[in-house]
């Protein structure tokens, strides 16, 4: 779902994504997706869905995602990091 806001930035306030974008360009200039914009990084972050920002615009209510499959994930049952097992004590102090 894409929302608007409800009224504009009052005074000098801007949202967080415009905030968060205008320090990008000027932190890691060469980054072409982050000079193109929010709508645009949104566009590629939805790509392996193939959603797009345009579409989410159309059906302000909201879309019937069922038809989408879910992408594939590396096994998650296997611990990433390993790490001892917790010692159950009685004593405060041990």
């Amino acid at each position: 779902m894409w929302t608007h806001p409800v009224i504009e930035p009052l005074g000098q306030s801007r949202s967080d994504a415009d905030i968060i974008f205008d320090l990008a360009k000027r932190i890691v200039p060469d980054d072409g997706l982050m000079q193109k914009g929010y709508e645009t990084a949104v566009d590629w972050i939805l790509k392996p869905s193939g959603l797009t920002v345009s579409e989410l615009k159309n059906h302000p209510a909201g879309l019937d995602l069922n038809h989408l499959k879910k992408p594939p994930f590396a096994n998650t049952r296997r611990p990433v990091f390993r790490r001892p097992r917790a010692r159950w004590s009685s004593c405060p102090l041990c």
